[in-house]
């Protein structure tokens, strides 16, 4: 083996040639650290003045090395440690440039390392640490984001789909992709799903292949699970619509998927259209055991759930259970046991969904005459799995996005600290800004999570423009929950987040706005905000404009207008499907004084009481309002009790927030009424301002 010659700073470019090419001649990767500090410390700073045709031998040479690529890394941060001058920050910009231009023009750099990784099972441990474990990224990440960093991990992965190249991976390495697959998923919940699949292995036929190939063979049944249940599901249910379930049906047939369903995978999917293509596809044993664990959640009556196992109940009965099946549920004690006590509650619909299901049940020998139903999707598609898959069905065309805005005044002087005379006027001069202008044109939420990963890079001026953004595209896609609730977790991250680095009066209340907004469209995501408020590291005013939204989405779900909750109007109809309607028939609402409410300072309050649309009540129109409400009320309330009695220690803020906790706690509690636990509730409520009073809590008007 020939011995590289030593390459010293000042070299001339036919002397790198010269090494460089004894490197490539041992065609193998590069493991002696001389010859390797070598090319990193000599060879590398000059990339930027090399010819590209050494340039290219100077990227094949470190994309085979996984050792040359683990101590560029390691260097670099090396760097980057410590107090910089002017020099080490360009050096270190010069080396994390190189390093992203090498994975972004050598396109086969992934796979020359698995073809290291397949010689030695540690080696291929740390080559999964390196790209996908957050080494290289880490390194990248203070001049490339994530959005970079999966681009050129999809050129790296798009290589190995080619079928010239992926004829050449062993089988036996195919469990070890699956590993990297998964590992970069981790990466971003988001970013790295939509990367993997809506731009690479789910957008191109060779790719595809190439995706069920790796989870079809010897992969093993954890990762493949994982995979789906967890990444490829979420993604596509927030594609799902009439156009595309056909071609769902069809990628999970052919990724023999649905053996993987479980009763808790089946109830976290909120798509009617693909919990029935699941269901429809479920082993007749596992529709069986589904059926009995949902039937026990069944028997525990649980509103905020009730009606979506009804639904699941509903579809095992119409499309996988068998009639022995049924037969033997029918004589079962405990299914009977769940139906007696079912029937003897006091809610309507939950006694007319037991009997429903009841006659199901009993292939509609059970007499029992009404005119309720419980609605299924009831699909009609080819069942054939040897059809062949349309991917281009999975992407959904742009709806026509005009808005129609309105002025916004926002007083939150009652609720936070004083946010006065803030007003949306359309003819504002940063209307020109360019960046501005891009951010009004988003119109998919996937951009819009792009928009805020800018954040912090030289795009700060933008965060009200894209906070004002977030609250129109989110409440235009009301009647696109799904779609909403994907994206809705790193929605809450990001705009909790962001800091207000301008000091711009009107930054927290469209902050709050854009959090409002989300939680009005899907309320469930309110665990999601409190894991963020009990859990995450926040300033005071953000915890405040946390409480805040938490009241006002709480208000507007109980059906209250706040003037100060900005809610676009759009001049375009939008319609759901049948199955997807919301349930509007539990009544409406009417702000009236309610005696006995719990007002220690001797406050006026607002309370609500309950009414059916029979009574024909002689009040204004826009007082009655749809509740949506009830059902999310414990959701909203029992996490504010739980925080309250885990304690809560803000120092010198600690009464201030306190105050705000006990009024958002007062409001989520008078919008709860008439929730069946309300009593409950009140009793909770009066301990804790008995304990607030005790601390000498300021207790604020509403």
């Amino acid at each position: 083996m020939s011995n590289m010659p030593n390459i010293e700073q000042g070299s001339k470019e036919s002397d790198i040639v010269e090494s460089l090419t004894v490197l490539k001649a041992r065609n193998g990767p590069i493991t002696d650290l001389d010859e390797i500090m070598n090319v990193i410390q000599n060879i590398i700073p000059l990339y930027l003045s090399l010819k590209l045709d050494t340039l290219r031998l100077l990227f094949c040479i470190i994309s085979k090395s996984p050792l040359i690529l683990a101590q560029l890394v390691t260097y670099t941060n090396s760097i980057d440690q410590g107090q910089q001058t002017s020099h080490d920050k360009k050096s270190s910009k010069l080396y994390k440039d190189f390093t992203f231009r090498m994975l972004f023009s050598q396109s086969d750099c992934l796979y020359n390392n698995l073809m290291v990784a397949k010689k030695n099972r540690v080696e291929g441990q740390f080559i999964k640490s390196l790209f996908f474990g957050s080494r290289l990224f880490n390194m990248l990440s203070t001049h490339y984001n994530i959005l970079q960093y999966l681009e050129v991990m999809n050129i790296q992965w798009k290589y190995l789909c080619g079928n010239n190249i992926n004829e050449t991976i062993n089988e036996s390495l195919f469990p070890y992709i699956s590993d990297l697959m998964l590992a970069e998923l981790s990466l971003h919940p988001v970013f790295a799903t939509d990367s993997l699949f809506d731009k690479l292995f789910l957008a191109y036929d060779e790719c595809y292949k190439y995706f069920l190939k790796i989870f079809l063979v010897r992969s093993n049944r954890f990762n493949s699970k994982r995979m789906i249940i967890k990444y490829l599901i979420p993604y596509l249910e927030s594609l799902s619509n009439k156009q595309n379930y056909q071609t769902i049906y069809l990628i999970l047939s052919n990724l023999s998927a649905f053996k993987y369903f479980d009763t808790i995978s089946l109830i976290n999917i909120k798509s009617a259209s693909l919990q029935e293509i699941i269901v429809r596809n479920l082993p007749s044993v596992t529709g069986y055991s589904i059926f009995m664990n949902l039937a026990s959640k069944f028997g525990k009556i649980d509103e905020q759930i009730d009606n979506q196992i009804a639904v699941l109940l509903v579809m095992l009965l119409t499309f996988s259970i068998n009639n022995d099946q049924k037969a033997t549920i029918s004589h079962n004690s405990e299914f009977l046991s769940i139906v007696t006590t079912r029937l003897g509650h006091m809610n309507y619909e939950v006694r007319e969904r037991t009997m429903y299901i009841a006659k199901l049940v009993s292939n509609n020998e059970l007499k029992y005459d009404s005119n309720y139903q419980i609605t299924i999707p009831n699909l009609q598609f080819n069942m054939d799995p040897s059809l062949p898959v349309n991917l281009k069905l999975l992407r959904s065309e742009a709806k026509p996005t005009e808005l129609i805005t309105r002025d916004l005044i926002l007083g939150m002087d009652k609720l936070t600290v004083n946010y006065d005379s803030l007003i949306e006027n359309s003819t504002d001069s940063d209307d020109d800004d360019e960046l501005e202008t891009e951010i009004k044109d988003i119109v998919f939420l996937k951009d819009l999570m792009e928009a805020y990963i800018n954040i912090g890079r030289g795009q700060s001026a933008n965060q009200i423009p894209l906070l004002k953004r977030t609250t129109q595209l989110v409440r235009q896609k009301r009647f696109l929950p799904l779609e909403v609730n994907y994206y809705s977790t790193q929605l809450l991250s990001s705009i909790t987040s962001i800091n207000n680095t301008r000091e711009e009066d009107n930054f927290e209340p469209w902050r709050i706005n854009a959090l409002v907004s989300i939680l009005v469209v899907v309320p469930e995501q309110i665990q999601n905000l409190f894991k963020i408020l009990f859990n995450s590291e926040l300033s005071i005013q953000q915890r405040i404009s946390l409480l805040t939204s938490i009241a006002l989405s709480a208000r507007e779900l109980r059906g209250i207008d706040d003037d100060q909750v900005h809610k676009p109007e759009y001049d375009f109809p939008t319609a759901r499907l049948p199955w997807d309607e919301l349930q509007t028939k539990e009544n409406l609402i009417e702000d009236i004084p309610r005696p006995g409410i719990i007002n220690p300072s001797g406050l006026s309050e607002g309370a609500t009481v309950w009414k059916s649309q029979k009574l024909n009540l002689k009040s204004n129109k826009n007082s009655e309002t749809e509740n949506r409400f009830r059902k999310m009320a414990p959701l909203f309330f029992y996490p504010l009790v739980h925080g309250w009695k885990n304690g809560i220690d803000l120092g010198s803020f600690d009464q201030l927030f306190k105050s705000h906790y006990i009024s958002t706690m007062r409001i989520v509690h008078n919008c709860a009424y008439p929730v069946h636990d309300y009593e409950m509730m009140t009793e909770e409520l009066e301990q804790i301002l008995t304990e607030a009073q005790s601390q000498g809590i300021p207790i604020l008007e509403e």
